[in-house]
């Protein structure tokens, strides 16, 4: 999946992992909210996507969600 072209001009970059809860979630909230494209990283789709719905409305940047585990590369590639 191919994000090319999805970045937000001027806001900072984040890549998150673990952005569907805790401490990458609030990461993520903060960084949308100035206006951010956050790469949000997670193990659990599901989760991933309820972040992203509570997370988009309103949100000035970019929620770019990827499920997959940074410990297996291959995750994220598939």
């Amino acid at each position: 999946m191919s994000h090319a072209g999805k970045i937000a001009e001027g806001g900072p970059l984040a890549v998150i992992s673990g952005a569907s809860s805790g401490i990458g979630l609030a990461l993520a909230r903060d960084l949308l909210a100035r206006g951010g494209t956050v790469l949000a990283i997670a193990r659990g789709a599901e989760r991933l996507e309820a972040a992203r719905a509570a997370l988009e409305p309103g949100a000035r940047g970019r929620f770019m969600p990827l499920a997959g585990d940074v410990r297996e590369a291959r995750s994220l590639a598939e």
